[in-house]
């Protein structure tokens, strides 16, 4: 081979490996949504775009990260948590409705981006055991059925805990709140099935290191107070569940 064969490959070479890399740049930046408000709005769905706890957080290098992942009880709660941690947190939350384990599986990755997190909130469950028929609408027995079934509920639950420890966050896993009498009437979601996911999930606890906050028993006293259509919160309710994920990320925030 001539020298300026050799010349010409080594440039070749050089092109093919600076494409590569600058495609593994996109790829990493596409599932970034922290990094900037653009990436941020890239990911967020429409609907969500003007909800405040969908506002992008402009991190303080200085303070811990903090990701709540949930559906939209988490939602409820998220803006909550930023007032009763500021200034000791950066407080994010997943760019989306988490809903299910099953949806939660598939874009986990999104959730985490390549931030640095020192402590993950986590919860699913309400869109696990909803019930829903052939067409994929809310219907009670025996029309609908668990959206997740329990042992594949467990099963992603298992394979969620395995992928949040690898992040190296204090992980803290929330339950599933109660189902009132106003949602439980209409059958396609019950408290009875809430008991047994969040059964599930406690099994699988023990033996990970994840630490507690029981929404499920603060909130089921009080449930008729706090809920407003028998899954979602008033707002005093909100702040209850605030204030609650609010102290189980303070024990858990870097000293």
């Amino acid at each position: 081979m001539s020298s300026h064969q050799t010349k010409s490959s080594f440039r070749v070479m050089c092109s093919f490996f600076f494409l590569l890399a600058c495609l593994a740049s996109v790829k990493a930046d596409d599932n970034s949504p922290y990094h900037d408000e653009v990436s941020w709005r890239q990911v967020v769905p429409k609907k969500y775009q003007t909800r405040s706890e969908y506002k992008f957080v402009q991190e303080d290098p200085a303070l811990p990260n903090v990701l709540l992942i949930g559906d939209s009880i988490s939602m409820q709660y998220t803006v909550g948590v930023r007032k009763l941690l500021q200034g000791q947190a950066n407080v994010y939350r997943a760019p989306d409705n988490c809903r299910s384990t099953r949806q939660s599986l598939a874009e986990i990755e999104t959730y985490l981006g390549d931030k640095h997190w020192d402590v993950i909130h986590f919860n699913w469950g309400i869109h696990d055991v909803t019930h829903l028929n052939d067409a994929g609408k809310v219907a009670a027995p025996p029309k609908g059925s668990r959206q997740v079934p329990l042992g594949e509920y467990q099963v992603n639950f298992r394979k969620l805990i395995t992928r949040l420890q690898e992040t190296d966050a204090s992980l803290i896993w929330a339950t599933t709140t109660p189902i009132g009498k106003q949602t439980e009437a209409r059958g396609y979601r019950r408290d009875q099935d809430v008991v047994a996911y969040n059964a599930a999930a406690l099994e699988i606890l023990p033996k990970t290191g994840v630490a507690l906050d029981d929404l499920y028993d603060l909130v089921k006293p009080q449930a008729e107070t706090l809920l407003s259509d028998g899954v979602h919160f008033k707002s005093n309710g909100a702040e209850v569940l605030a204030k609650a994920v609010a102290q189980a990320i303070q024990k858990q925030l870097p000293k």
